[in-house]
């Protein structure tokens, strides 16, 4: 069995709070979120589709570069320029539209 990578305790970000809720494996981390807040962007998503995937985030060593590809593919951004994320990360999302109704998450290394 891998290792698994342990969580920091409960953290606010973005009106969403990280439960110590995460397993890791190989190069795979899976990490459960609920709302902190009513009007939170999770809180919504839950109140609209009930509990389920939220977003699939993939790591990229080029941000910048990633996002310029996928707007000359025609997917449309939600984040025309990155921005600090979960752990100090850089991160930007690419909107379901385009992504076959699933929201995607692109983070730097």
């Amino acid at each position: 069995m891998p290792p698994q990578r342990r969580c920091r305790p409960p953290v606010a970000l973005d009106n969403v709070r990280r439960p110590p809720c995460c397993r890791s494996a190989v190069d795979s981390l899976v990490e459960l979120l609920e709302p902190h807040l009513p009007d939170s962007p999770i809180a919504k998503f839950v109140d609209k589709k009930g509990p389920g995937i939220h977003h699939v985030c993939f790591t990229v060593d080029d941000l910048d570069g990633t996002l310029a590809k996928a707007k000359a593919a025609g997917i449309v951004l939600i984040d025309d320029t990155p921005r600090i994320g979960a752990e100090g990360k850089r991160i930007a999302f690419l909107h379901p539209k385009s992504t076959g109704g699933v929201l995607i998450e692109l983070s730097e290394y």
